[in-house]
């Protein structure tokens, strides 16, 4: 019986062994398949919120959505200032167009209120 017990220990260890990757691998793959599972989330929580998808964080849906409703009200998108007659070009007959320098002192002078922006 010692001669089957000492065979079975080579055995039994090299189980354990086998068993301790097979756990370590399980574990592994179910990181991937989380970290996989919360990219897509965050592709889906950014299309519906306009927050981009690189800030939101949490470890599942509800605190991604409540991180997203959080920023959504500190992003804003800027839009420049619409001035009047900035992209207006003369009629034919009219005026001969605006040099380049003239068009950058009208657009400077309509966005700093100048009253002499007609130049």
């Amino acid at each position: 019986m010692d001669e089957h017990t000492e065979q079975d220990a080579p055995e039994a260890a090299e189980q354990a062994d086998a068993a301790q990757q097979i756990a370590e691998l399980q574990a592994k793959l179910q990181a991937y398949e989380t970290a996989e599972q919360n990219n897509k989330l965050r592709q889906q929580i950014s299309k519906e919120t306009g927050v981009p998808e690189n800030v939101l964080y949490g470890n599942n849906e509800k605190e991604m959505r409540q991180y997203a409703a959080e920023l959504k009200p500190l992003l804003r998108t800027v839009h420049a200032p619409v001035l009047d007659g900035v992209d207006r070009q003369p009629e034919d007959g009219d005026l001969p167009p605006l040099t380049h320098q003239q068009t950058i002192k009208q657009l400077t002078a309509k966005i700093f209120h100048h009253p002499h922006a007609d130049m």
